[in-house]
């Protein structure tokens, strides 16, 4: 029997107990054993009379309609609480996760501040964090400012915010000023800051500007730098030209010019070349002219494209732009091509530059290779003042 099939047999069988009670449990549970162990149910045959009273106590017990106003199965258990209760005493494994879950949803979907109760006050682990997100994100669907007056009164922990991300997840896809205006009047705390990315995440699905602009008030505030680069990334990877002037506008009205690292990057996953080539292009009094742009974008060029990068650095003449392009390289290789990397690290014209690198990479080769990273030295198309002063600094006999 496929896994979710078996899930959803189960499921039924946790919700006739939670219907019929758990007084009738001991006839149930052979059942229920058989079901988990080997996917199948062989009921022994009964009475007409016993098979209607059996019907008729759950027609009593449960009310179920083919279609509510909104296209839904709507299902009613009589005791949700009790269902619960029993699937807690049973071992953790995924088919009782998705069972509570599954109850978890009916009943936050008829009376969600009940459910929220009993989970606060007997859920645990994995199980409570997953079930919170599931009744509150039933709630924000219909009542979020109710839902989120009942997050503000919960215990400082990770269900607050596993609460408040659900929360925001819905809410700021329909109305994310109300839930700009929430977040904002919370104390700063992990729980602010958590589901401030989550607003941010979603609600630069449908007009990312305006979070990013919400992002950068917001860490302004709290110093949440994670929540700005996080619009900056939504922003670049929905409009790259947008998000290079949010940047730039950053750069001239801020001290430092925050988020143009993850301008940088994001829009280097997917574009380096042009990448590189529009940063090259800028005028030298540009606020986002910065000497480490060429290390940024080579950086994520080379991990993703060694071969492309290497190439478009051979085709460069020796400047401060192509040293600092190596640079991002170095990185992007050594753990993979140490030789290479010190390769790469000769050919930078800055002497200073040259030699720090180049001690970097054999220290680090040396690790993994002693007698490769040596030979190498030795033979290095470098002056030979450079070999003594590269043996000295990685230790090793002249």
């Amino acid at each position: 029997m496929p896994s979710s099939n078996k899930a959803f047999l189960l499921f039924i069988c946790c919700a006739i107990v939670g219907i019929l009670g758990l007084n009738y449990w001991p006839k149930f549970a052979p059942y229920y054993e058989q079901l988990r162990t080997t996917g199948q149910i062989t009921f022994p045959l009964k009475s007409t009379e016993e098979t209607a009273s059996t019907s008729s106590s759950v027609e009593r017990s449960t009310e179920i309609q083919d279609e509510d106003p909104g296209g839904n199965e709507a299902v009613l258990i009589e005791n949700p609480a009790d269902t619960l209760e029993w699937l807690n005493t049973q071992d953790p494994s995924q088919e009782r996760l998705e069972s509570i879950l599954e109850v978890v949803a009916l009943w936050a979907a008829n009376d969600s501040e009940n459910a929220l109760v009993w989970l606060e006050s007997n859920a645990e682990g994995t199980t409570r964090l997953k079930s919170l997100d599931r009744a509150i994100s039933i709630w924000a669907e219909s009542e979020p400012a109710q839902a989120a007056s009942w997050i503000e009164g919960m215990a400082n922990d990770d269900s607050k915010t596993a609460a408040a991300i659900a929360l925001t997840n819905v809410w700021a896809a329909t109305e994310p000023q109300m839930a700009v205006a929430w977040l904002s009047s919370l104390p700063m705390s992990p729980t602010r800051d958590q589901a401030s990315v989550s607003l941010v995440q979603t609600w630069a699905e449908s007009n990312p500007q305006a979070a990013a602009e919400w992002a950068l008030s917001e860490a302004e505030v709290t110093g949440n730098r994670d929540l700005l680069d996080q619009s900056i990334t939504a922003l670049t990877l929905r409009d790259p030209e947008q998000a290079e002037t949010w940047v730039r506008f950053i750069a001239e009205n801020f001290e430092s010019p925050e988020g143009l690292e993850t301008f940088l990057r994001t829009r280097a996953q997917t574009d380096p070349s042009r990448t590189m080539d529009a940063m090259l292009a800028l005028a030298p009094e540009d606020p986002i002219n910065a000497p480490d742009n060429p290390t940024i974008i080579m950086e994520e060029w080379g991990r993703i494209d060694s071969v492309g990068a290497s190439g478009w650095l051979m085709q460069q003449p020796a400047s401060p732009s192509r040293d600092a392009a190596i640079d991002g390289f170095i990185n992007s290789i050594l753990n993979y091509e140490p030789m290479a990397a010190a390769e790469w690290g000769t050919a930078m014209t800055d002497p200073e530059l040259r030699m720090n690198r180049l001690d970097q990479v054999l220290k680090s080769w040396i690790q993994n290779d002693a007698t490769e990273a040596t030979t190498w030295l030795d033979q290095a198309a470098i002056e030979n003042s450079e070999k003594r002063l590269l043996l000295q600094s990685i230790s090793l006999p002249d």
